[in-house]
């Protein structure tokens, strides 16, 4: 199922742009976590982020360090898991951007 058919299914109200492209321009994955809150992994050319969305489309800041994040999901532990294609690694964070662990290394 497509994650924006996922959001719908989850009460999510998807009834505009996400970020209204003010904080989410280039969005390449989603999340939801506890809450309704909302994780989007955002890229452009010269910057790269995971931002944090309230269902009421309020900006909440980013959370993590990354280079490149690619894909981000959320286990079945609570933690969010996020791909970084430019330091070929893995990081888990809670939900708040605490780095749980990381694993991987470029090469």
């Amino acid at each position: 199922m497509p994650k924006a058919h996922a959001l719908l299914r989850a009460g999510f109200p998807y009834l505009r742009t996400v970020g209204m492209r003010r904080v989410t321009s280039y969005p390449t994955d989603l999340a939801l976590g506890d809450d309704d809150v909302l994780f989007v992994v955002c890229r452009t050319e010269v910057a790269a982020s995971v931002r944090r969305l309230s269902q009421d489309d309020e900006d909440l800041g980013t959370i993590g360090s990354f280079l490149w994040p690619q894909c981000i999901v959320r286990g079945p532990d609570g933690n969010l898991y996020v791909s970084d294609e430019g330091k070929h690694t893995v990081t888990v964070l809670t939900t708040e951007g605490e780095v749980v662990r990381t694993w991987g290394e470029q090469g």
